[in-house]
């Protein structure tokens, strides 16, 4: 008798723990609950946020004006301003419009010379979808701490389990795209909010030449090459290294919980340092922004 009253408290407090363990829709729940709920997170349909990022590579720190444009689902773009020493500052504008690539730069200094020149039409056309492809996973790693996972770069998601990350209990998802872009995102297990997104990328490539300028009045009247710039594609055959977006410094605004900083990482060392200012919900935005022909 008192066997059978063992075995039945073993089988319900197996009961209870089955219950309480989380899921992946729990854990997406759990998660917009605290970035706002879904009722405010349904209700944005576009957004844009401006801020400052400061980016190092091989030692080279440089600051740029940035802002991050998206009509949901399939349109967004990120506008980097750089200011110039002299004359007027460069504007570089990349995202994606659907399947089609958004990419355009406006600036006094000229373009460095292509390395894809010799592609064909077709290799310039695949290399500008999975650039197209890139931008949709990137933007998705901004908009995951500001919205939930979302459908601006559509995936599978499962739960892989729990990890201690700096000391914190974190819910582990793993997010699948149809292309196999794979990442996984951290969500505190205290606080629900997102606080680090992981995946496989390339690391920082850097390859350069020189030249000589002649500058009028903040205008380059004449370059000069000193040393020929590489071609082809200069990532084929690197190795591809695990890089990390961490999410912080969460505050609520315009009914939404969202982070004002986010740092990318890679192999140990920040080479993206992004704060946040003002996030706008559904602006009207100018249609031309997202035009892949300009």
């Amino acid at each position: 008798m008192r066997c059978g009253v063992i075995v039945a408290c073993m089988a319900t407090t197996a009961g209870v723990a089955a219950a309480q363990a989380p899921d992946a829709a729990r854990v997406l729940a759990d998660m917009r609950q605290a970035l706002g709920g879904d009722a405010a997170l349904s209700a944005v349909q576009a957004f844009s946020v401006d801020g400052m990022e400061t980016r190092t590579i091989a030692d080279h720190t440089a600051s740029a004006g940035v802002e991050f444009v998206c009509a949901l689902p399939d349109r967004c773009v990120k506008i980097r301003r750089i200011a110039a020493p002299f004359g007027a500052d460069t504007v570089e504008t990349y995202g994606f419009n659907g399947d089609a690539q958004v990419r355009r730069r406006v600036s006094s200094v000229p373009y460095p010379p292509d390395p894809f020149a010799g592609e064909t039409p077709d290799q310039k056309a695949e290399r500008a979808r999975r650039a197209a492809l890139a931008s949709r996973h990137e933007f998705a790693r901004l908009a995951t701490p500001m919205l939930g996972v979302p459908a601006v770069d559509p995936v599978d998601v499962a739960l892989i389990g729990q990890e201690t990350v700096d000391g914190k209990p974190m819910d582990v998802l793993r997010l699948h795209a149809a292309d196999g872009y794979e990442a996984r995102l951290y969500v505190d297990a205290a606080s629900h909010l997102p606080a680090m997104i992981s995946w496989m990328g390339l690391p920082e490539i850097v390859f350069t030449t020189s030249s000589i300028e002649a500058v009028q009045r903040g205008q380059v009247v004449r370059s000069s090459p000193q040393a020929p710039f590489p071609t082809g594609d200069p990532s084929a055959g690197v190795a591809k290294v695990e890089r990390r977006v961490y999410y912080s410094d969460y505050r609520p605004q315009n009914g939404l919980n969202w982070p004002r900083r986010l740092k990318e990482v890679v192999d140990g060392r920040v080479v993206l340092d992004t704060s946040l200012n003002k996030l706008k919900i559904n602006p009207k935005i100018d249609e031309k922004r997202f035009d892949p022909s300009r």
